[in-house]
């Protein structure tokens, strides 16, 4: 079964959307697109993380934005 990680994002440009990667355990496993709700201001993501990239107890995961030439700036932890 897979594992949502969700939220909103801070921080970006009035109306924009970004590209972003999960980064788990040290490689990037799902890439997606945040959105925006009409009417509402903040910005969101969801991203399904397949089971099988997953090991038994704690996880290094990392929601990173993909920029412009192919940059990657980490935007937290969980």
């Amino acid at each position: 079964m897979p594992t949502q990680v969700a939220g909103t994002l801070l921080g970006g440009r009035r109306g924009a959307r970004r590209d972003l990667a999960l980064s788990v355990n040290g490689r990037i496993e799902v890439t997606g697109r945040s959105w925006r709700l009409r009417g509402s201001r903040a910005e969101r993501f969801a991203l399904n993380v397949p089971e099988v990239v997953l090991r038994e107890g704690r996880n290094d995961v990392r929601l990173l934005e993909i920029g412009r030439a192919g940059r990657v700036r980490m935007l937290g932890r969980a």
